[in-house]
């Protein structure tokens, strides 16, 4: 499951890239095509883990399916992290504003406000979301 999901967040991060690209959003592009790079180092991830478990004498088939998944993941979590640290304008008062940081990132909240409008609906609710979210969990100062 984990090399499945892996190729589809690959085809996704692709086709994000090259809609970015064509509508000239040059720094939209570089980040899904960062996200890219990132999930394609899961090749090279999953094969230093899994030669670190033989050389360990670690079980195979769980250290293969952890692989899997943490090759690719743990590298995208890095650029998304990254380039939420970079989107910075001022900082989260919640976990709120740090999910609305990584979803105007990866442009996940253009796709949820055209799902929003082809639902009919004039909103996608997200600024209510942040401000619960927030105000649920809010960072100390």
């Amino acid at each position: 499951a984990g090399f499945f999901v892996q190729g589809l967040v690959w085809l996704y991060s692709l086709g994000a890239a090259y809609i970015a690209i064509r509508k000239r959003d040059i720094r939209r592009h570089a980040h899904w095509m960062l996200a890219m790079v990132a999930v394609t180092t899961g090749a090279v991830w999953f094969r230093v883990i899994t030669g670190i478990a033989i050389a360990l004498h670690l079980p195979f088939d769980p250290v293969y399916g952890l692989a899997a998944w943490i090759g690719w993941l743990t590298p995208l979590t890095i650029v998304l992290i990254n380039l939420v640290m970079q989107n910075v304008n001022r900082p989260s008062r919640g976990l709120g504003d740090t999910i609305a940081k990584v979803t105007k990132s990866t442009g996940l909240d253009k796709v949820a406000d055209r799902m929003a409008k082809a639902a009919g609906m004039e909103d996608c609710g997200c600024n209510k979301r942040v401000d619960t979210l927030n105000r649920v969990f809010p960072y100390k100062k």
